[in-house]
């Protein structure tokens, strides 16, 4: 609970000073809280049924497929 309690934190932080900076836009905040929560939960439900190791290979393919396409 204290890392989640940590991230949380440090989340409400970030997005407070965005919110404060004016780095905020409005019409998209809705759906990007959405889908948040549903990664969050995916991921999590993911973990529980199959495990580090395949989180982790989703994980690193994931990365290295965003990474390739930035370098495009």
């Amino acid at each position: 609970m204290t890392l989640s309690a940590n991230g949380i934190f440090w989340n409400m932080i970030g997005a407070a000073s965005h919110v404060f900076l004016g780095h905020t836009i409005w019409v998209l905040a809705p759906g990007l809280v959405a889908g948040a929560l549903l990664g969050s939960y995916c991921g999590a439900s993911l973990g529980i049924k199959k495990g580090n190791k395949f989180l982790r290979f989703i994980f690193l393919t994931s990365a290295s497929v965003t990474g390739l396409l930035l370098l495009r």
